[in-house]
């Protein structure tokens, strides 16, 4: 088990203070961290799942997993915001070293789907190219 603890005080015209504490047991992670407005906990493992609750406001919950398909890894993150009612489901495949293509849904939203191709060009594939 590992634990460290940050802090951060800025003086500029609206002094500022950040305090963050991170506990490492195993392979789940526990982080609290106040501010001058929120406290926010958080428990995460790793490309599994992610709970946020932004007190009093807000909780955000992804989910993330990777399933592989016709030889090609798939990753699913499913989203819910029940504050804000909202859910949502992402989904990504790389379909080679130069294709990839995204899905983004929204439940609940007319017309909330978006399709995204991404096309890598060169040889160190830093032209991207993506058609609107």
């Amino acid at each position: 088990m590992k634990a460290t603890l940050k802090a951060r005080y800025e003086v500029n015209e609206s002094a500022s203070a950040v305090a963050t504490f991170a506990i490492d047991a195993g392979d789940v992670r526990l982080t609290a961290s106040i501010s001058d407005a929120t406290f926010v906990l958080s428990l995460e493992k790793p490309g599994a799942f992610i709970l946020d609750c932004h007190l009093p406001t807000k909780v955000h919950l992804p989910f993330m997993n990777s399933i592989r398909l016709m030889e090609n890894t798939v990753n699913l993150t499913y989203t819910h915001a029940p504050r804000d009612n909202r859910a949502a489901l992402d989904g990504s495949v790389a379909l080679d070293f130069s294709n990839r293509v995204s899905v983004s849904y929204s439940f609940g939203t007319p017309g909330a789907c978006k399709v995204k191709y991404i096309y890598a060009h060169g040889e160190l594939r830093r032209t991207v190219l993506e058609p609107c």
